[in-house]
């Protein structure tokens, strides 16, 4: 599905695209990449204006008919395209020149990898004995090194949206238990590794849950949750970057069923609807207010004949601009 935020608002079914799932942005809008389950490959697809139109390559063709067993990722720039697997090590489609390489990275189990917005770059987390570090390396993983480590614990990406939306700053989380407790924290810090913000350590026996999350390129929405006798208490605070300062931000954020939020932090994917009648949802774009926390649905993908209950938004991937998302997006 493509979702128009300007210059109108509305969503769409991708002609042409029939069968394509996981699918990412290639170059601003213009191509995409995903998943074809008839053939069991990856491809590169025109998709102008919404409409499939040319097949520009085929690659990484999956050993088993009936299972996917490598996923994809474009990296920031659009020259190539990461795939990991459960099972081996990664690899990199060179996008130019039609050709997969290697990723031969550092001694030790490396996951969760992103790329740096030059596109020449990587940062993953590798672990080693159970204890994880933050490292940087170039695309085929030469060159790796130690950006972010600790001594007395871990530290890694938070997840795959670990870098900020205009790549100036990583999300990472760590634990220590030096102190005879594990106490655990959420850091923020730059491409060099030197840290701008943290969150106040906990210790994980007070029982506080927090939720950290890139809200635009400047500014983090920080949740947090105690529960006890049956109740939730929930806090929620936006944090500017790199100064730290805080402001208030509407208890209704943590409760929204946000799939994914656009770079500009201005609109989200969401999925709408009363769960009492699975049938009402729908894959939604709206825009948020960050003060009150309200939503205003703008356009949704709403469940067709051949949807038996529900439409749901699996991956999202917006224009740099935050003008468009490209919605995977299915019918049960």
């Amino acid at each position: 599905m493509l979702f128009n935020v300007r210059p109108k608002r509305l969503v769409r079914q991708v002609i042409g695209a029939e069968g394509i799932a996981f699918v990412e942005w290639l170059d601003g809008g213009t191509r995409i990449v995903g998943y074809n389950w008839a053939d069991h490959a990856f491809e590169i697809l025109g998709a102008d204006a919404g409409v499939v139109d040319h097949l520009y390559a085929a690659f990484a063709p999956q050993p088993s008919a009936d299972r996917r067993s490598e996923w994809a990722r474009v990296l920031p720039g659009g020259t190539g395209v990461l795939l990991e697997r459960d099972d081996g090590a990664p690899r990199i489609y060179d996008v130019a020149r039609n050709t997969m390489s290697p990723l031969i990275g550092p001694p030790g189990h490396n996951v969760l990898f992103s790329g740096v917005n030059d596109g020449t770059r990587l940062v993953f987390n590798n672990i080693i004995d159970g204890r994880s570090r933050v490292m940087i390396s170039d695309l085929d993983g030469a060159r790796a090194r130690v950006l972010v480590g600790s001594e007395t614990g871990t530290v890694g990406l938070i997840d795959e949206e670990a870098p900020s939306p205009d790549g100036k700053y990583l999300l990472l989380s760590s634990s220590d238990n030096s102190g005879g407790h594990q106490q655990s924290s959420d850091i923020v810090t730059d491409m060099n590794g030197d840290t701008v913000w943290r969150t106040v350590v906990t210790d994980i026996r007070d029982g506080i849950a927090t939720d950290v999350r890139w809200w635009g390129s400047d500014r983090l929405l920080v949740t947090q949750r105690r529960a006890g006798d049956g109740e939730v208490f929930v806090a929620s605070k936006f944090v500017s970057i790199p100064s730290g300062a805080e402001t208030p931000a509407s208890e209704a954020l943590a409760a929204l069923r946000l799939v994914s939020l656009s770079p500009d932090g201005q609109h989200a994917i969401m999925m709408l609807g009363d769960g009492a009648a699975a049938w009402e949802r729908r894959c939604a774009l709206v825009s948020i207010d960050p003060v009150s926390g309200s939503i205003v649905e703008l356009a949704a993908a709403n469940p067709g004949p051949g949807d038996y209950q529900t439409v749901f938004c699996a991956t999202v991937d917006w224009t740099p601009d935050g003008s468009q998302a490209i919605v995977s997006a299915g019918g049960i």
